[in-house]
């Protein structure tokens, strides 16, 4: 059972500079590394 359950937010720039990144990921075929995978079943 959840009890203290804590969200943390990140902070982030503008739209533009969010475009700017994604357009520069795709330009440079940059590709995310998994290092490891977690199972998300919650077995109740």
């Amino acid at each position: 059972m959840l009890k203290d359950v804590t969200v943390h937010g990140i902070g982030t720039g503008s739209c533009m500079a969010l475009e700017n990144l994604v357009r520069a990921v795709d330009k440079a075929l940059i590709k995310p590394v998994i290092d490891t995978r977690y199972s998300m079943v919650i077995n109740l």
